[in-house]
């Protein structure tokens, strides 16, 4: 099972069940399969790739969902739409709205809206970066980081007194996500408080 923006342990892939499972759409029973949302229909890993169903996300370009990218910024009118051929395949198109730049590629958009989401405490934005999402690596405690320098070039400011100058925590009362471009491999991290 692979995904573009999803590289973290299998167990971090909320809706993922630990059971196989019918998947509601094909009607095969398989190992991979998900729930992308409580009162939602079982589907399997082909048919999640195929774009018969998704995951809502929230990232910093704005919300994805199965009708694709809305940004609900004031400084921004604009949306990726996810249009559905009469053969099933789904394409992407950028409507534009008042001076509005698009963060993110049409396809960028449809390809996280096909990945499994992770588990957090408040609502984390996914991160953006080269004009795409930027791939989910998992859940870092301070021993994954290779120096403090490290997690403060990956930090937001405001979260650097997690660590402190003098040692490396052994743990913190948070909960950090790293990530990694993966078109030029910058890493960035976000801090979530349970």
């Amino acid at each position: 099972m692979r995904f573009r923006y999803f590289e973290g342990p299998r167990t971090e892939m909320r809706g993922a069940l630990k059971t196989p499972e019918k998947c509601s759409y094909c009607g095969v029973t398989a190992a991979d399969v998900f729930r992308s949302g409580e009162r939602t229909p079982v589907g399997c890993y082909s048919c999640l790739r195929a774009g018969r169903f998704g995951f809502f996300q929230l990232t910093d370009a704005g919300y994805v969902d199965a009708s694709g990218l809305r940004v609900e910024f004031e400084e921004a009118d604009r949306r990726i739409e996810f249009l559905r051929g009469a053969n099933g395949a789904i394409t992407a198109r950028t409507i534009l709205g008042r001076e509005a730049l698009t963060t993110v590629t049409p396809e960028a958009a449809y390809e996280l809206w096909r990945t499994p989401d992770f588990p957090t405490w408040n609502e984390v934005r996914w991160p953006v970066h080269c004009r795409e999402f930027m791939t989910y690596l998992g859940e870092w405690k301070p021993a994954k980081f290779e120096s403090r320098n490290q997690f403060l070039a990956m930090t937001d400011k405001r979260h650097h007194i997690l660590w402190p100058a003098e040692t490396r925590p052994a743990a913190w009362g948070v909960t950090y996500y790293g990530f990694k471009c993966p078109t030029c491999g910058a890493m960035t991290g976000r801090v979530d408080f349970s």
